[in-house]
């Protein structure tokens, strides 16, 4: 079964790949797909990760819930 975490109070400048790096210290095969602004293509400060394991996506929730990325706390449920 797969479960999609919500990542929000994303900063403006952040890097996908950047944030995908720091996923990828908790495991493998963690997909993420920020949410854009259909008018002006930036990045509404959220976005989503599909995870396969429900074990995997407690850890990332416990690890990343209130992190400091890039001079913002993040938000995972």
């Amino acid at each position: 079964m797969s479960v999609r975490l919500y990542i929000g109070n994303l900063p403006q400048n952040f890097k996908i790949k950047e944030l995908e790096a720091l996923l990828s210290n908790v495991a493998e095969g963690i997909r993420f797909k920020a949410v854009f602004d259909r008018e002006t293509k930036a990045c509404r400060g959220f976005g989503f990760a599909s995870i396969s394991d429900v074990k995997v996506a407690n850890e990332v929730i416990d690890k990343f819930n209130g992190y400091d990325f890039n001079g913002s706390k993040l938000r995972v449920e």
